[in-house]
């Protein structure tokens, strides 16, 4: 059975869509939900609905993204040998649906978006490592979560996780790294939209490097 773990930070608008979508799609699985120091009305919601959730309010770190200690956090909250299904609140399913995901054959698998720049990305994707990576919506076997753990302590790195993509980007890399196998699944559409972007700040990109520069891993 697929567990998933939903974060999100002030998305009341999306909790509902991305609630009937679970629902629907992967009606037996163990659904988390992590709200990231909402001041909106998604605890309530959730209430109404009946789901389970944590609230994270005081980060030890200062208060900038925290997306990789939230999942983190849900990822605790899961059954050991679990596959882990972890979306963002605002990615619900748009098109399409879940059941042939546990069946996949890959370690890691991509969920796509509705509206993506990247196909170029996608067409030497396939196994491979390249800026294309991302885990709005990102599918783990069991394994692979074992073995990215015992590499780095950790299965999304809390290093990294300041700026937008560059967290992303470097779980590629240690996916790589470790040879793990990855794919886009095209059963799906999420909702929202993706564009290749780069690391905003060049603090950001000198940690991927410093990180980086342990792997084997080949820049594409």
């Amino acid at each position: 059975m697929i567990e998933v773990v939903v974060i999100g930070r002030d998305e009341a608008e999306s909790i509902k869509p991305m609630y009937k979508s679970l629902k629907k799609l992967l009606p037996e699985s163990n659904r988390i939900w992590i709200l990231d120091r909402c001041k909106d009305d998604s605890a309530e919601i959730l209430d109404r609905l009946g789901e389970d959730y944590f609230k994270r309010t005081i980060f030890h770190n200062g208060f900038g993204r925290k997306t990789s200690s939230n999942r983190n956090f849900g990822l605790g909250m899961t059954s050991d040998g679990s596959d882990i299904l972890f979306l963002d609140a605002d990615r619900y399913v748009v098109k399409g649906g879940l059941k042939n995901l546990e069946k996949s054959k890959y370690d890691v698998t991509l969920l796509r978006l509705e509206n993506d720049t990247r196909e170029e990305d996608y067409k030497v994707y396939e196994g491979k490592i390249t800026n294309a990576f991302y885990s709005c919506g990102i599918f783990f076997k069991s394994d692979a979560i074992d073995k990215i753990i015992e590499f780095q302590g950790e299965l999304f790195s809390t290093e990294v996780e300041k700026d937008w993509g560059s967290e992303d980007l470097y779980l590629g890399d240690v996916c790589h790294h470790l040879g793990l196998s990855i794919s886009f699944y095209n059963g799906c559409k999420l909702h929202g939209s993706f564009e290749r972007k780069l690391p905003e700040k060049f603090d950001s990109l000198k940690k991927r490097f410093e990180l980086r520069s342990k792997l084997n891993v080949l820049w594409i």
